[in-house]
């Protein structure tokens, strides 16, 4: 599910992903970079030929020199990501409130 990326989010880190799988769903552009790569509708990349690898990867590249370039030219962008980071933490990731959402569903079901 991306838990690595969760966890770097919890210390504050602003992340450079694809958004492949989960990562488009972990990481956005007020807490990180994204390299959009080439995905189907379920966001797994496309790889099934040695010209999509090749243009995946030549993607992957420009978007990771991009994202480190922009980090390099706006420090303060690292900051502003990495406060966005926590904040997403806090409001999508957060146990307690993952708890409190779960047992509301709980209790509706219950309820019937």
């Amino acid at each position: 599910y991306g838990y690595s990326a969760l966890e770097a989010l919890a210390t504050g880190c602003a992340l450079v992903t694809t958004n492949v799988m989960a990562l488009g769903e972990v990481n956005d552009e007020s807490c990180g970079w994204v390299v959009d790569v080439p995905c189907d509708d379920l966001r797994h990349p496309r790889l099934s030929n040695i010209d999509q690898i090749e243009h995946f990867s030549a993607v992957l590249e420009t978007g990771i020199e991009r994202a480190l370039k922009n980090a390099a030219e706006n420090p303060e962008l690292i900051r502003q990501k990495g406060e966005g980071a926590l904040r997403r933490i806090r409001e999508r990731h957060d146990p307690v409130n993952h708890a409190k959402t779960l047992e509301a569903i709980y209790d509706e079901i219950l309820e019937i």
